[in-house]
């Protein structure tokens, strides 16, 4: 068994060699975006499928769709998000490929967290709540704690 793992960890090797490519962002992508991540399979958390491309790199077809990270303080929930995928899928938006970038740069951005009001109305101030429902995420790559 060792053997023919050592044997196919070689073939592996030789064939990233070939396409001179050194780094996994090399080797997976979302178009020509490098991004993160590897099969659940293998235990990876950051779970990413991929088919096989013509120029040996392998293309994201699906896998993690959202990170949050959230920590509480004195004054309550504190959250930090991406989508690892954009939004747009027209690649004339200037939301095509702006989620997808932060992803695979490990940048986050703020998240809003709000309580709801007793009376189950939204507590979500008035200039907040035009985002809601629309397609457009608010979240914007601002920060990077990775």
């Amino acid at each position: 068994m060792a053997a023919a793992l050592r044997e196919a960890m070689l073939a592996s090797s030789a064939d990233v060699n070939q396409l001179g490519l050194s780094r996994w962002g090399e080797i997976q992508v979302s178009g020509q975006t490098p991004i993160h991540g590897g099969p659940q399979e293998l235990g990876v958390y950051n779970a990413m499928q991929t088919v096989p491309r013509e120029d040996g790199k392998r293309e994201v077809v699906s896998g993690t769709s959202y990170l949050q990270i959230v920590t509480f303080d004195n004054n309550g929930p504190n959250a930090v998000g991406v989508l690892a995928f954009s939004e747009s899928s027209n690649p004339a938006s200037p939301y095509s490929k702006d989620q997808t970038q932060a992803f695979s740069e490990k940048k986050t951005a703020p998240v809003a967290v709000h309580r709801r009001s007793d009376q189950g109305r939204s507590a979500i101030p008035a200039p907040h709540r035009q985002g809601i429902g629309q397609t457009r995420n608010p979240l914007m790559p601002e920060q990077n704690i990775f």
